[in-house]
């Protein structure tokens, strides 16, 4: 399969160079010298771009808004950032506006085929047409951990659901908001021994920052002002079961450690107590903030990073996976149905229009009505 590469790069003997090169290794490859130019070209889509290597430093239109801009006529473009320096923010901001990959100019003629064919290769496979007995099969895997899908991308995740469930280990599940992170922690709990003890949903932004102590930790009585009696936290209620932290970037610099020092000794110590308490608990924890660029700023410890991230999920959002939105929408309908004593139908045409729209919000939150 002839792949098509869209180069982006205001350097005339570098798009000339990288041209030359890529099409003797049998690439197609359409080069522009601005973002303004490639948005204008993906808008017209009159080549099925598989690839574009977007440069960092441009003059008009920079390249982490070139991506973002690639990214809203095609979602499914994939995209790699290209920089003539190794800086964090160009990286950072490249990864952050929709990039899969980053690469230096100077990396090298061998490593840069490698990383392109590996692209290739998740490209092929992502719009490889799937079986009707293939999507029958992901749809009976999805739907016995209690999700509902039918694409490989939510297979894959039923998959990890089940392999990590019976682990004790600290599970982080990445992906946007709306994606359905607490059904998958709700499923990795299911999936445990842990089953039939507490599960505890905490999202870490909806909790006032002058009570994150008392609300993980607990109180005893007269702590503090407004403690009218003993109080216990989230941690100690989640004992034997499963304790799961949304949001976790949100998360306080200064109890980061605190939070480390639990997972280390499995020990809390209440507000206004001198004892600590032994809490058995399972972590499962989820972010749709990228970690590494919160611990570039120093918002967010590595260590503890390291210490979440030992079993990653991440769950793609519902633009990546067209092929889940008519079994979502005919679930919904029929929840609809069913909670309304109706009969409604769902036309086939009204789900070529569903599949058309970019669903910024996932799965929990209504789509902007803007087509990809």
């Amino acid at each position: 399969m002839k792949h098509n590469i869209l180069l982006v790069d205001d350097d005339f003997a570098f798009r000339k160079s990288m041209s030359s090169f890529l099409e003797e290794e049998g690439f197609y490859v359409k080069a522009v010298s601005s973002g303004d130019e490639a948005v204008a070209v993906v808008r017209q889509k009159l080549i099925p771009f598989s690839l574009a290597l977007i440069d960092y430093h441009m003059p008009d239109l920079k390249g982490p808004d070139t991506i973002k801009k690639l990214k809203e006529y095609n979602s499914n473009l994939t995209v790699l950032g290209l920089s003539g320096d190794d800086s964090v923010n160009a990286h950072n901001d490249s990864l952050e506006s929709g990039a899969v990959f980053f690469i230096e100019k100077d990396i090298g003629e061998a490593k840069l085929l490698s990383i392109l064919h590996r692209a290739c290769r998740e490209v092929e496979k992502r719009t490889k047409p799937v079986s009707i007995s293939s999507q029958s099969e992901n749809q009976k895997l999805i739907e016995s951990v209690g999700m509902v899908g039918v694409s490989e991308s939510m297979a894959e995740v039923a998959r990890l659901i089940l392999k990590f469930g019976p682990a004790n280990d600290t599970v982080l599940i990445r992906g946007e908001m709306g994606t359905g992170k607490e059904k998958v922690a709700r499923a990795i709990h299911n999936a445990s021994s842990r089953a039939n003890k507490p599960f505890i949903p905490v999202n870490l932004a909806s909790i006032s920052s002058g009570v994150f102590e008392s609300e993980l930790f607990g109180h005893e009585k007269g702590s503090f002002t407004g403690a009218a009696k003993d109080r216990i936290g989230y941690f100690e209620a989640a004992n034997g079961g499963t304790l799961f932290l949304d949001e976790i970037g949100e998360l306080p610099k200064h109890l980061q450690a605190s939070l480390l020092r639990v997972l280390q000794e499995k020990t809390i110590m209440p507000v206004g107590s001198n004892e600590t308490k032994k809490v058995d608990f399972r972590l499962v924890a989820a972010t749709n903030a990228p970690l590494e660029n919160l611990i570039e700023k120093n918002l967010f410890r590595e260590d503890l990073y390291f210490r979440l991230n030992v079993l990653p999920i991440h769950i793609k959002p519902l633009r990546e996976r067209p092929e889940d939105i008519p079994i979502l929408a005919h679930h919904f309908l029929k929840m609809a149905n069913l909670e309304q004593g109706q009969d409604s139908i769902l036309l086939e045409s009204s789900v070529d229009e569903l599949k058309k729209l970019n669903w910024p919000g996932n799965v929990d939150l209504p789509p902007i009505n803007q087509a990809t």
